[in-house]
C-alpha cells in the first residue's frame, strides 16, 4: 500500500491543498508512487499535521477492514482524500464516512457499505454488487498499513536497554508466560498500524523483539540439557558440545548488528552479537569496553530505537511515517540517517518530516515538500518546477546546492549568518580594509601602527570566514 495522492479541501490551515505523490514525467518510474517524501517548513506550516492525517487515514482503512471503532478521531472538516493504490477516504462534516475502491478498473468508486460513486459525482446504493469487489484482501495481506515512528520516542530505550532477566515474560521460560507472551505477539502481528511515542505499550518491544527472545530461550532450554549431562559427561566436552550447537543456530543479533554497525562505526561504537545479558550489548571499537546504556548519547539511542523498530517490525510495502530522525545527530550522521533507513524497509514508502536541510539534501526535487505559509494563514505547497511537472522542468534540487544555498532556497534563510554579529563585524572589516589601503598609499606598510590595523584586519576576517590577504 503506497501513497500516491493527498487532497484536502479544508482542515485547520490547509485549504484547497492538493499533493501529486507520485515520479514525475521523463523519470524512469513515471507515473508509480513515491519511495519516500520529504516534508520540510517554517514550524506552524504543518509537517506534522500531514503525518498524523496520513495515520488517521490508515486507522479509517482500519477500521473498516476489521469492522473496529477508530481510537483517533479523523479531523477533516470536510472532503479528505488520500488515493492508496486502489483505495481512499472521505469524510464530509455530518461526519458520514467511507472508504472507497476503484470498481471495474474504471472512473467509478465503490464503498465498503456498497454505494457507488460515479463520475458525474452522484452516490447510489448497489445491491447486485458482491461486497468482494472493494478489495479488502488487498489490505488484509498487509503485514502493516502505517507504521509511525514520532519526534518523542526516546522514552521507549529503557524497555530496550533492560536487561533480560528483568523482562522474564520476554523469554518465557514458563507455560503461562509462554500463553501470555504468545497472545501479545499475535495481538501486534494482526495489528495494521503501530505508532511508537512516549505512551506506547512496551509490550510492543515483545514483538519488535521476539526473534531474539525465542533465541535467548532456545540458549537458555539447550544448557539446561547440556548441564544434565554433566553428570555423566566431561565437562569440557559437554562445553564443546554447546559451542559447536550454538554456531548452528542463526543468531538475530547478527543481523541486527551488522546493520547498526553501519552506523555505530561513525561513533566508534559496535554491537556485541554474542553477549546476551541485553538485548543489545554496545561496547567500543577499538578496545571493545562495554558502554552502559544510560551512558550512550541521545542521538546513539535515537538510531538504536528507530533501527530496532523497522528491523523487528519487518516492514512489507507498508508507508512508514518519520517525524524529525535528525534529532540529537551530528551533520555528517545525518548525512547518511535517510538511506540507511530506508535500505533496512526497502519495499515500503517513508514519509519524513524535518527542519535539516542536510536531511532534504538526501532527497530528489519531486520528492520535497516544502510547505509555505500564505497571508491568509493557509499553506500551500511550494513548487520546485515551471509548467508541467516533468524532470527537466524542476530548476531546485538540494542534492547541487551547498548547504547555505540549501538554508536560503529551501528553508527561508535569507541573512547570511546572525546579522547582530555579523553585520557589525563587517563594518568593521570595511572601516579596517579602507584605512590600510590609505596607510600603504602613504607608505606607511612597514610601520607598527599598520601591523595592527592588520593583525585586526585577519581576526575580524576570520571570524567571518573570509579569506584574506596580507599585501
Amino acid at each position: 500500500m503506497k501513497i500516491t495522492h493527498i487532497s484536502i479541501e479544508k482542515h485547520l490551515q490547509f485549504k484547497d491543498f492538493d499533493l501529486d505523490l507520485t515520479y514525475p514525467k521523463g523519470h524512469l518510474k513515471e507515473g508509480q508512487p513515491l519511495d519516500k517524501v520529504c516534508i520540510i517548513g517554517q514550524s506552524g506550516t504543518g509537517k506534522t499535521t500531514l503525518l498524523n492525517l496520513l495515520y488517521a487515514f490508515g486507522e479509517l482503512v482500519e477500521k473498516e477492514v476489521r469492522n473496529r471503532q477508530s481510537t483517533l478521531y479523523f479531523p477533516i472538516e470536510s472532503d479528505f482524500k488520500i488515493a492508496a493504490l486502489d483505495f481512499y477516504g472521505e469524510k464530509k462534516k455530518e461526519d458520514i464516512t467511507r472508504l472507497w475502491s476503484r470498481y471495474n478498473n474504471g472512473e467509478d468508486y465503490i464503498s465498503s457499505d456498497l454505494h457507488l460513486k460515479g463520475t458525474d459525482g452522484s452516490i447510489k446504493r448497489v445491491t447486485s454488487v458482491p461486497k468482494e469487489v472493494f478489495g479488502y484482501e488487498k489490505i488484509l495481506q498487509q503485514n502493516k498499513l502505517f507504521f509511525y515512528i514520532t519526534a518523542d520516542i526516546l522514552a521507549q530505550f529503557s524497555h530496550l536497554s533492560n536487561p533480560i532477566k528483568e523482562e522474564k515474560k520476554l523469554v518465557g521460560m514458563v507455560g503461562e508466560e509462554d500463553m501470555e507472551l504468545k497472545q501479545i505477539l499475535e495481538t501486534y502481528h494482526q495489528e495494521k498500524m503501530i505508532k511508537i511515542d512516549s505512551t506506547t505499550d512496551p509490550n510492543l518491544w515483545k514483538y519488535i523483539l521476539k526473534e531474539i527472545a525465542a533465541f535467548d530461550k532456545k540458549v537458555t532450554q539447550k544448557n539446561q540439557e547440556l548441564f544434565k549431562k554433566l553428570a555423566s559427561k566431561d565437562a569440557e566436552k559437554v562445553f564443546k558440545e554447546f559451542i559447536a550447537w550454538k554456531k548452528e543456530q542463526a543468531n538475530p543479533r547478527t543481523e541486527l548488528a551488522e546493520k547498526l554497525n553501519e552506523i555505530l562505526t561513525s561513533f566508534h561504537l559496535k554491537v556485541d552479537p554474542e553477549e546476551m545479558e541485553h538485548y543489545l550489548t554496545i561496547l567500543t571499537q577499538n578496545e571493545e569496553i562495554i558502554i552502559p546504556h544510560h551512558q550512550l548519547s541521545t542521538g546513539t539511542k535515537q538510531i538504536i530505537l528507530t533501527t530496532s523498530l523497522l528491523w523487528g517490525a519487518k516492514l512489507d510495502n507498508a508507508v512508514v511515517l518519520i517525524d524529525e530522525p535528525e534529532c540529537s545527530l551530528y551533520p555528517d550522521t545525518q548525512r547518511k540517517i535517510v538511506d540507511f533507513y530506508t535500505k533496512i524497509a526497502d519495499t515500503s514508502q517513508f514519509f519524513i518530516a524535518t527542519h535539516s536541510p542536510i536531511i532534504a539534501a538526501s532527497f530528489e526535487p519531486w520528492e520535497i515538500i516544502e510547505l509555505v505559509l500564505e497571508k491568509d494563514g493557509s499553506v500551500k505547497q511550494e513548487k520546485y518546477y515551471e509548467g508541467e511537472r516533468h524532470i527537466n522542468n524542476y530548476f531546485t534540487d538540494f542534492r547541487y546546492l551547498r548547504w547555505d544555498d540549501i538554508l536560503r532556497e529551501g528553508f527561508g534563510m535569507t541573512e547570511e549568518g546572525n546579522s547582530e554579529f555579523r553585520d557589525k563585524e563587517l563594518m568593521k572589516i570595511a572601516r579596517l580594509a579602507k584605512r590600510l589601503e590609505k596607510m600603504r598609499e602613504e607608505g606607511k606598510g612597514q610601520t607598527p601602527e599598520y601591523e595592527v590595523s592588520l593583525s585586526e584586519y585577519i581576526t575580524s576576517a576570520k571570524k567571518v570566514a573570509w579569506n584574506y590577504e596580507k599585501d
